[in-house]
């Protein structure tokens, strides 16, 4: 690997599995990419969790239980690139290495640099990851003829009602915003054509999210300021004795 001080990248590791990729120079090429695989339908996505651009020329996922699922890849040759809407790289000179297999999935550019994941962005590559395997994809990828092993996380994404990959707080704010809606469906964690009470119970189950956390925020009857069955059934107490008053007179 070229070590020198020519805004090429130097890949170093920090902590337990923890790779930092730093840009020497003025160039944003290097900023680091990982992935995520979202436990919950196997889709994989290449990840820039920095402020800038990073360049990306290509890519190889590799599976040693053979975890892959060729016929799902979305694929950047096809997809983002010049039967796509050219989102990752411009010159549309992307090509797959190889045939796929469930072992190993690679595409690359034919132009240095040419490639790009957005600011804090990613690239959605399909549902590859079988869910049966063991976890043990690993990711290489390259830009300016650098390569580095990709970070990867493993996360259950059914309440990602935000889309950011990550379950938090801000998809409860979806949710609450869209409760009972048939047309913003971005909340619609079970796939049933309305923003429910259902979908409540998905991100407040998620493994992603800590019980204590849960517990600071209201269920779907005070979200839409329904009032609770004791304060409901008092409410109708009192309209019946109003109502009955009103006869006597």
């Amino acid at each position: 690997m070229d070590h020198s001080f020519t805004g090429r990248c130097i890949a170093r590791r920090f902590g337990v599995g923890v790779l930092l990729v730093l840009a020497l120079g003025a160039s944003p090429a290097c900023a680091a990419i990982g992935f995520v695989v979202d436990t919950s339908d196997g889709e994989f996505y290449l990840t820039n969790p920095t402020g800038f651009a990073a360049v990306i020329d290509g890519y190889a996922i590799s599976s040693a239980s053979g975890a892959l699922l060729p016929a799902n890849w979305t694929t950047v040759t096809t997809f983002y690139d010049a039967s796509g809407d050219l989102s990752v790289d411009s010159t549309a000179n992307w090509f797959l290495l190889g045939a796929p297999t469930t072992g190993s999935l690679a595409e690359a550019s034919a132009v240095i640099g040419s490639g790009r994941v957005a600011a804090n962005g990613y690239i959605a590559l399909g549902d590859i990851f079988n869910l049966i395997n063991p976890q043990d994809l690993q990711v290489l990828v390259t830009g300016n003829n650098v390569t580095v092993a990709a970070v990867g996380d493993y996360r259950n994404l059914l309440a990602d009602y935000d889309t950011d990959l990550d379950v938090d707080v801000d998809d409860y704010f979806v949710f609450a915003d869209t409760f009972g809606s048939a047309i913003d469906l971005r909340a619609d964690g079970n796939h049933n054509g309305l923003v429910d009470t259902g979908d409540y119970t998905i991100w407040r189950d998620s493994p992603e999210l800590s019980p204590a956390l849960v517990l600071n925020f209201s269920p779907p009857a005070l979200v839409l300021g329904v009032p609770e069955p004791g304060a409901a059934l008092l409410a109708i107490a009192s309209l019946a004795g109003l109502a009955a008053s009103r006869r006597r007179r």
